[in-house]
């Protein structure tokens, strides 16, 4: 896994994030929902992204809530 520099104030959207993980979505909404979903059934997942201020309804990731995504799903 290649290290991602989380000092940099670069916004990741929630539907960006989610097309590059689900590219043959038919649309943005329908990968962001799928990227909720894992989130949601990931436990481990969900929990890290809380600790760090994730709440369900967000739409832009931190750096720090990207780097957790990065280290539980892998780089889409």
């Amino acid at each position: 896994m290649s290290q991602h520099n989380t000092t940099t104030q670069t916004i990741y959207y929630h539907t960006d994030i989610a097309l590059r993980y689900f590219p043959d979505s038919p649309n943005k909404k329908s990968a962001g929902r799928k990227l909720s979903n894992w989130i949601k059934k990931d436990l481990a997942l969900k929990e890290q992204l809380l600790a760090v201020g994730y709440f369900g309804k967000q739409r832009i990731f931190t750096p720090k809530q990207m780097q957790i995504l990065y280290e539980h799903l892998g780089e889409p």
